[in-house]
């Protein structure tokens, strides 16, 4: 196995970070969605079409 320096693990790292930041924002935002009960039949429909 090989060892990781140190670089790559500190990059490894700031990789899951901001990975964990963009599903922080993408939570955020869907928190702010609105959804009519309409709309959200429609998704369940499609849902289970897929």
């Amino acid at each position: 196995m090989k060892r990781r320096t140190f670089l790559e693990v500190s990059l490894a790292g700031a990789a899951g970070v901001l990975t964990s930041l963009a599903h922080l924002e993408e939570n955020m935002a869907a928190e702010k969605l609105q959804l009519s009960p309409d709309e959200w039949k429609k998704i369940e429909e499609l849902a289970r079409k897929s």
